[in-house]
């Protein structure tokens, strides 16, 4: 199974997030945008694990505790492809908190513990809008500030990526 670990949020923040993918949607030709129901905050990406692993996955999970905090989504950006066939990843972004620094360090340590691997690229927490994104006019720039969007994390969730014919949906397994 695919897993990832991450926060899923409540239908009013989503509902914000959701006027940015909808702003997305209306200046683009093309793209895979984020479903509703799948709007959440990554924290880290394991790709494919057996039931072993997953069971090793819960513990490092569980041995992680935090004060439930917020922060604060204030930017759209992207993630530029590497290849102009593909389109760019745009995203809404929030700086580093020291809260969420904490939580992503210490459930890290928890995964190596595991001897799980991991996507140890450097974390820059942020909630995809769109994948393989086209924009009507190549040259704009919709990169911008935006007002700022709340999000509380208060529980780490073990999350499975599941393909259908409708396409991907996430899948709350903890």
């Amino acid at each position: 199974m695919r897993i990832f670990t991450g926060f899923f949020t409540n239908n009013d923040t989503k509902s914000k997030i959701n006027e940015h993918i909808d702003f997305l949607k209306e200046k683009a030709v093309s793209g895979n945008f984020t479903h509703f129901n799948n709007i959440h905050l990554t924290l880290i990406f394991l790709g494919e694990i057996n039931d072993r692993q997953y069971k090793s996955l819960v513990r490092a999970v569980e041995n992680v505790e935090f004060s439930p905090f917020e922060i604060q989504f204030d930017r759209i950006g992207k993630f530029e492809a590497w290849n102009n066939e593909k389109g760019d990843l745009y995203w809404i972004g929030a700086d580093k908190s020291k809260e969420l620094d904490f939580v992503y360090k210490s459930l890290r340590n928890e995964i190596m513990k595991e001897n799980l691997t991991f996507d140890g690229k450097s974390y820059k927490p942020h909630i995809t809008l769109g994948r393989q994104v086209f924009l009507k006019n190549p040259s704009e720039d919709i990169c911008k500030k935006i007002t700022p969007i709340n999000f509380k994390i208060d529980k780490i969730n073990i999350i499975k990526s599941e393909r259908t014919p409708n396409g991907v949906k996430y899948v709350k397994l903890m």
